[in-house]
């Protein structure tokens, strides 16, 4: 992380602020799209391994990367919603009644 934090000159990626002590390390494009996207591009495992590097990497501040998370999950809940079968208003899937 000292490597990553020198490369962005001790700035948050996401905000430019002076990095924390609370900084954490997260991927610029976050690995749900990665899978998502590898799938329907028939992409060979060298090529995804190149998501975990330095390059994807990012060092931002906590309170942003709870922030970029909670964007993030509720991208893959709508993706999950949209795959899914007809769901309730509860969120929970329909199933068949049993006989």
């Amino acid at each position: 992380m000292r490597h990553l934090r020198r490369l962005q000159n001790h700035r948050c990626a996401a905000t430019g602020a002076r990095l924390g002590k609370d900084a954490e390390v997260d991927h610029r494009v976050p690995l749900f799209r990665v899978w998502r996207d590898a799938e329907g591009a028939g992409r060979t495992w060298p090529a995804l391994l190149t998501y975990w590097g330095v390059p994807n990497l990012q060092v931002i501040n906590r309170s942003a990367h709870v922030e970029k998370c909670g964007v993030e999950s509720a991208a893959r809940a709508r993706l999950r919603q949209a795959a899914s079968p007809e769901r309730n208003p509860s969120g929970f899937a329909r199933t068949r009644a049993l006989p």
